[in-house]
């Protein structure tokens, strides 16, 4: 067969699967294909064969049926907010499942069914509805998708877990085009694999969650201190948090903060460290008094501490999250937290330019006392996962700070925990084969297996990839 017949033969059936769906099939051309294969992070320009727009499972469905008679790869596209700008490809097909956004409670049972394309706002949003929410991530723009089945660590991890840790069952479109489900007694072995094991072998087109008692206020963790104090700032932190109550949870990022408006006017272009949380306790007094030694790490520039709305809370990020900039970062967790890590730390805040951010996650809590074997995640003993990043407005912009990033991650090295990072903040190592394997630990051979099993042609090919 030749290649103009070849060509001609896909193109017919691309105008098949035109008709096949309930949704939007676009090609290149077409005038709304640039806006729609585009992601969170702008340092990507993939170029997809096709788009669906996916209407439903059964768009998935006929998408991944059509992918696998035509030898292509798939990329899926929830929030599109993966660092390493997983949510599209080059060649392949491309599933937007941005209209797939529904969130249905079940407040008599605390359970939600999510489609595959909800985000974490719209998570948040319909459970507070009813006093409840599932650990989610920080940020209120990221998919559901692909935060549940990479991990999900968030503002209710040392409460309640991860997100993965309070899915109870899913829809899954595999690599044939099978529509299943799975959960502790259905396909229990991909119930296993996609708690931690992200999106290596199905498109998740619904999601069921358990929910908690939360909110719609509650105590918020807002501190802002100057980037001198980074390290020592983090240091008490995570060794407060080792004899804290699992109420607790909180992220520290050094920033130079934007000229945004909901940035008090005295802090623009300053560098600080940004800490930010919850204590998760129904009674605010209680949790005033026990946040107090986080107050007292370093002087305060900023306390903006004390009863919040939950869902203004994951708002808070969102004039640092912006879409369409160029992003380049490194994660990786580390251990005990030494001396020598204090200084590397400090090392790399102090030697950023204002487009860099260090951030330091404690971790420990609900989340590490899972086992584990019990889901795909793996080992939970690190003491906090640190990432190094930079956004700039251009790619050429960007390009001073790949060294900056290089370098602060590689004088973490020796400190890290096992040779692994948290994956949904992966994907730019140098080497992400290892880190995959390093992170998965006794777990990677069992998922590399089911990765053979269920997805031989590695078709979901574009995560954070067991081979």
């Amino acid at each position: 067969m030749s290649i103009g017949n070849l060509v001609e033969g896909l193109e017919d059936a691309i105008a098949s699967l035109r008709n096949a769906v309930d949704g939007t099939v676009i090609t290149p051309g077409e005038a709304s294909y640039d806006a729609t294969r585009q992601v969170w992070n702008g340092l990507f320009n993939r170029k997809p064969r096709l788009i669906v727009v996916c209407e439903g499972a059964a768009d998935v469905v006929a998408s991944v049926r059509f992918a696998a008679a035509h030898q292509l790869p798939v990329a899926v596209r929830c929030g599109g907010h993966s660092l390493a700008g997983h949510g599209s490809c080059d060649g392949g097909v491309m599933l937007d499942l941005s209209r797939m956004r529904a969130v249905s409670v079940n407040p008599v049972r605390k359970t939600a069914i999510v489609q595959g394309g909800a985000t974490a706002g719209d998570v948040i949003r319909e459970t507070q509805a009813f006093g409840l929410a599932v650990p989610t991530g920080n940020a209120a723009a990221v998919g559901m998708g692909g935060l549940a089945l990479g991990g999900g660590l968030g503002y209710l991890r040392r409460k309640y877990g991860l997100t993965c840790d309070n899915l109870l069952g899913a829809d899954l479109v595999l690599a044939d085009g099978r529509l299943v489900h799975v959960s502790a007694t259905e396909n229990s072995d991909l119930f296993w694999a996609i708690r931690g094991g992200g999106g290596n072998f199905g498109v998740a087109v619904s999601m069921e969650f358990q929910l908690h008692p939360i909110g719609p206020e509650v105590f918020a963790i807002h501190l802002v201190f100057d980037a001198a104090d980074m390290a020592r700032v983090a240091r008490g932190c995570v060794e407060f948090l080792a004899t804290a109550t699992d109420d607790i949870s909180v992220n520290m990022e050094c920033i130079t903060m934007p000229h945004a408006p909901m940035v008090p006017p005295q802090l623009h272009g300053r560098k600080v460290v940004m800490m930010t949380g919850i204590h998760a306790g129904t009674d605010f007094a209680v949790a005033a008094a026990e946040i107090e030694p986080l107050r007292q790490l370093a002087r305060p520039i900023l306390d903006l501490s004390g009863p919040m709305n939950y869902v203004t809370l994951h708002h808070m990020l969102d004039a640092m999250i912006q879409p369409g900039r160029p992003a380049f970062a490194r994660s990786l967790y580390v251990g005990a937290w030494t001396d020598a890590v204090e200084a590397a730390v400090q090392a790399a805040v102090d030697s950023a330019g204002p487009s860099a951010m260090a951030m330091v996650w404690p971790l420990g809590g609900a989340m590490a006392r899972v086992e584990s074997g019990a889901t795909a995640f793996g080992d939970r003993g690190a003491s906090c996962v640190v990432t190094f990043d930079a956004t700039a407005d251009s790619v050429i912009d960007l390009v001073p700070y790949l060294d900056w990033v290089g370098a602060a991650h590689q004088s973490l090295q020796p400190h890290q925990y096992n040779g692994g990072t948290y994956l949904n903040l992966a994907g730019l190592e140098a080497d992400v084969t290892a880190v995959v394997k390093q992170t998965y630990g006794d777990n990677y051979e069992t998922l590399r297996r089911m990765k053979a099993t269920y997805d031989p042609e590695n078709r979901f090919r574009f995560n954070v990839n067991i081979r």
